[in-house]
């Protein structure tokens, strides 16, 4: 018996600290390249991530999260998805962020772990405007990093997002 409340209070301490702990580093991230789909289900549930949406063919399946969250009266979202081609054995992940410090976080770590900040010019092949690929490269992996911006309940919301692949 004291057995297993002592398992009990170490399970609800680690659930308890997870609580807080939303936002995914590119550690995380990377960890969740590796991951199969009921380990990545798992590790997003116990991160407070509600899962919303699965695709699934023969060859890929897609795997949708989000997170919503309030700082300073201004209400957050985090964005994650998975997918995985089987046909070609690869893994994609977004990540997306409504908060800038959280995005700056993230490219301060990128930073100061080695990755130099790349951006390539991309013509439109419809004969439309070039566009800006911007990427953080290092010897081992490219992350590629989009700002847009998106119409919220009629306000202008930045979203940064983060994009790794087993391809790259």
């Amino acid at each position: 018996m004291k057995k297993n409340y002592i398992i009990l209070l170490f399970l609800s301490a680690i659930l308890f600290s997870r609580i807080n702990a939303q936002s995914l580093s590119i550690p995380d991230l990377n960890n969740l390249l590796k991951m199969n789909e009921l380990e990545v289900d798992s590790f997003m549930l116990l991160n407070n991530y509600k899962h919303f949406k699965g695709d699934t063919d023969t060859d890929f399946k897609i795997m949708s999260y989000t997170n919503v969250y309030e700082n300073e009266g201004v209400i957050n979202t985090r964005y994650f998805s998975i997918g995985y081609n089987y046909k070609i054995k690869s893994t994609d992940i977004t990540y997306r962020v409504s908060n800038k410090t959280e995005a700056d976080e993230i490219i301060g770590w990128l930073e100061k772990n080695g990755y130099k900040l790349k951006t390539t010019s991309i013509d439109d092949i419809a004969g439309g405007k070039p566009s800006k690929l911007t990427s953080y490269n290092s010897n081992k992996q490219s992350i590629v990093f989009i700002k847009t911006i998106r119409k919220v309940k009629e306000k202008d919301v930045p979203y940064y997002q983060f994009e790794l692949s087993t391809m790259f």
